[in-house]
């Protein structure tokens, strides 16, 4: 005899039944959201930092391709980057280091870093005699912003030593002449030529005219290239 299945017990499960998902709802819908859209500013902001980089590699190859030197430094005169002639005629570096900048180099950028920090000035230019290279320069400094702690020097090389010579024009300036041309070679302005010669700034461009004459120049980016190719001081 065999007896009949209790139909009122509770009911037994399947084991291979498959569960039942629980259904989305407002709560995961915000979530993925969310997910969503973090995903999509780590995205955006890999993608920024990928150009970043390629236009900083483009920018670093065209300042290689610069023939003078460039040096980008903070304005405590920490180095940030140098173009390959600074790398390669310069020796820039710490102190500490075997290679290192040429010793009037080196303080001409710390005294521009510190005019730009004591002065709070956006360029600072200075003419140079570099024994080491045996070459004469100017260097020219440039703040990027007031905001920025940041500041590109460039170096302008003269003539090579061999080529030094005194050019016989000089012969026919005045003293007082070839201090202003020298002033002027120093990349200094009328009004502070001014100040430091101790004359008026009229009188400045009055003794720029003579010189422009004697020398045969047309404008002072002419008479700079005069003097420097002469390979000395005037």
């Amino acid at each position: 005899v065999t007896e009949a299945p209790d139909r009122g017990g509770a009911p037994t499960e399947n084991p291979e039944a498959p569960a039942k998902e629980r259904a989305f709802d407002n709560a995961d819908l915000v979530s993925v959201r969310l997910v969503s859209e973090q995903l999509g500013l780590a995205t955006e902001r890999a993608l920024r930092f990928e150009m970043t980089g390629q236009r900083s590699s483009a920018l670093e190859h065209a300042l290689d391709r610069v023939p003078q030197a460039v040096i980008v430094s903070g304005l405590d005169g920490q180095i940030m980057f140098q173009n390959r002639t600074a790398r390669n005629k310069l020796d820039l570096g710490p102190d500490d280091e075997p290679g290192r900048r040429t010793d009037v180099i080196d303080a001409t950028i710390d005294e521009a870093m510190e005019v730009f920090r004591a002065e709070g000035k956006r360029v600072f230019t200075r003419s140079i005699w570099d024994e080491a290279t045996g070459r004469q320069s100017i260097v020219k400094s440039f703040r990027l912003s007031d905001k920025d702690r940041t500041a590109v020097t460039v170096v302008f090389s003269g003539a090579e030593p061999a080529a030094t010579r005194r050019l016989p024009v000089w012969d026919v300036l005045t003293r007082r002449e070839q201090e202003i041309a020298q002033l002027v070679s120093e990349g200094l302005t009328s009004k502070q030529i001014a100040s430091k010669a101790f004359v008026s700034e009229n009188t400045v461009k009055q003794h720029l005219k003579r010189v422009f004459a004697k020398t045969d120049v047309n404008n002072r980016a002419e008479l700079v290239q005069l003097i420097w190719s002469s390979g000395t001081s005037v």
